[in-house]
């Protein structure tokens, strides 16, 4: 089951899993991952089902989204890429846990506190 995890930002460690259905990013608390990160946007961006994969999609957030350090409106999604809204790394991975040495997608994996991977 691919899940988003945060791995670094103020709510490290913070989970959702994706499933059939889109999960949200942002500060609001109707998010799927709901962020405390006030660089965040209400609803910044959202991981959904696509032709059998999964994409990243900016919803039109104020300071935008980036994946494996590049800015994206929409970009389908591999597992060990690192998504970036506001100071908060999230990672998307396998399983209900991810190995910290996860490299699997296009990006390596940040060690947690890395904040180079956020800039």
């Amino acid at each position: 089951m691919p899940l988003l995890r945060v791995i670094a930002g103020p709510d490290m460690g913070a989970s959702a899993e994706v499933r059939d259905a889109p999960v949200t990013i942002g500060r609001g608390p109707e998010c799927g991952l709901a962020l405390t990160d006030e660089q965040v946007s209400v609803i910044h961006a959202l991981v959904e089902p696509f032709n059998g994969r999964f994409r990243v999609r900016d919803l039109e957030s104020l300071d935008g989204t980036t994946l494996n350090r590049q800015k994206v409106l929409e970009h389908q999604l591999m597992f060990g890429d690192i998504i970036t809204v506001g100071a908060t790394c999230i990672l998307f991975g396998t399983g209900t846990e991810v190995d910290d040495t996860e490299t699997v997608g296009s990006a390596e994996m940040p060690m947690p506190g890395d904040t180079d991977t956020c800039a």
